[in-house]
């Protein structure tokens, strides 16, 4: 078993999986058995379309029981071969690595060992090396305190690297809001202007996720995804990183702040309290309005058109296996996806709601609750449909993210660069002193560069004619 590091401040999660007992010796044979393996896996874990006949009972959703909300919008079809059976235990136990004999535990050892030091090329599907010919298209729908910024660092950092085109709101910098789009995304409300036919490439800034209004600025490769959180700890989270706090303690008198945190959710109907930032934050980015978030008709469909229009939702408490998932389904590569944390809030208050406090949670933030329920489980359903060689490649993104760290912040010697060997995953590469000081900009430092970038990159365009 093995913790989950993660963007953000999490329980750990356990995760069971399948595994062959032993490991054949030959390279080839190995390969011809994961592959097996790995085809066996996907076929017993595939998730299905949607049953949209279901109905949910909302007392029940309310007082924690989510298992109708997700199962009512998966079909159970023999063809398709999905057990709602084994999700609900995948949410009950996880386990990251397996439980194996000794003898099984000194043959993974071996192969693990094997693929760290492998000679060739990464292995790369047919469909991930024509990608890398043509650089994938990136939208990441922010979401508030989800890990969001340090998604957003990797970003902008990808777009840098590859010289890609980034879309950024028209908006002066430094001043309010200057980071967050227009409700209604439009070519005149994005900068740099492109000339006519031509597309973005990037974008992750905060936004009200549509589709349809997106896709005609993005190139057609576009991978459209975005990042859900645990909703109280997203809401701890924000309650305390704006502020709120301090606001309640001052203006009613109350000396604790775990105690202001109860008094908010015992009376947040009497404040203006359903910007994104606060409540319901996941649906509200993506799309779903205020005054639909209390039917849960309306947040199953909304499930429903996520499926459709995003290609991947990741998981903040599983952070870095997320970043892994995004790697394989954007077809990225190792170095793409290193990260350090951004914008995460300091001096933290440890704050465990009550029983009571939790029933109040779930009513105020229904919508949240729902969706966070099936997302994870359909996103833990994707990682096992990986196969044991995902969490071998987690291990070697953990190995490289150490490297990346000693180098970062503990290099005493005054090396310019760092090296990564070549594995089954990942191609030989340099960490350099300037990717540091990238992966350590905040995420308001980044955008003011970007748009000082675009600016000159547009100034030379006129200049030249283009």
């Amino acid at each position: 078993m093995t913790k989950a590091n993660n963007g953000t401040e999490s329980e750990d999660q356990k995760v069971t999986i399948s595994e062959p007992t032993d490991f054949p010796q030959s390279r080839p044979a190995r390969r011809k058995s994961l592959r097996n393996h790995r085809t066996k896996t996907k076929k017993s874990s595939r998730v299905n379309s949607f049953d949209v006949r279901g109905d949910f009972n909302l007392s029940k959703d309310i007082q924690g029981d989510d298992n109708s909300f997700h199962e009512a919008l998966l079909n159970e079809s023999a063809a398709d071969d999905f057990s709602v059976t084994r999700s609900r235990k995948l949410n009950q136990s996880i386990t990251v690595a397996p439980a194996l004999s000794r003898a099984s535990r000194v043959n993974v050892s071996a192969y693990i060992s094997n693929l760290i030091s492998w000679e060739g090329s990464p292995v790369l599907s047919r469909g991930c090396r024509l990608k890398h010919l043509n650089m994938t298209s990136m939208v990441f729908v922010k979401v508030h305190k989800s890990a969001s910024s340090t998604i957003a660092n990797i970003l902008a950092r990808y777009a840098l690297r590859y010289g890609l085109h980034v879309a950024l709101p028209k908006k002066v910098p430094k001043t309010k809001r200057f980071n967050y789009f227009d409700e209604a995304i439009t070519r005149d409300s994005v900068f740099p202007p492109l000339a006519n036919g031509s597309h973005y490439n990037v974008m992750f800034n905060h936004m009200i996720f549509n589709r349809s209004n997106i896709q005609r600025l993005m190139t057609n490769n576009t991978f459209y995804f975005a990042i859900i959180r645990r909703p109280e700890e997203r809401f701890v989270s924000s309650f305390y990183y704006y502020g709120l706090d301090r606001i309640l303690q001052r203006k009613f008198n109350i000396s604790d702040q775990r105690e202001a945190l109860s008094f908010f959710l015992r009376t947040y109907h009497q404040f203006n309290a359903t910007k994104p930032e606060l409540h319901n934050s996941f649906a509200s980015n993506t799309g779903l309005a205020p005054e639909k978030q209390r039917d849960p008709r309306n947040i199953r469909n909304h499930a429903i058109s996520l499926r459709r229009d995003l290609d991947l939702v990741l998981v903040a408490e599983n952070f870095e296996e997320s970043l892994v998932l995004l790697k394989r389904r954007a077809c990225l590569r190792m170095k793409d996806i290193l990260y350090m944390k951004n914008n995460a809030r300091k001096n933290k208050t440890e704050f465990v709601m009550s029983s009571k406090d939790r029933l109040l949670f779930k009513k105020y933030q229904m919508a949240d609750v729902l969706l966070y329920d099936h997302f994870y489980r359909i996103f833990w359903d994707n990682v096992l449909a990986e196969g044991i060689e995902f969490f071998l490649e987690l291990r070697r993104f953990r190995e490289i993210q150490a490297i990346m760290s000693e180098f970062c912040f503990r290099n005493t010697s005054g090396l310019r660069l760092a090296y990564v060997d070549a594995s089954m995953w990942n191609e030989r590469f340099v960490i350099s002193r300037r990717d540091c000081f990238l992966l350590q900009q905040s995420e308001m430092s980044m955008q003011i560069y970007l748009l000082s970038r675009a600016t000159k990159w547009l100034a030379l365009s006129e200049k030249d004619g283009v």
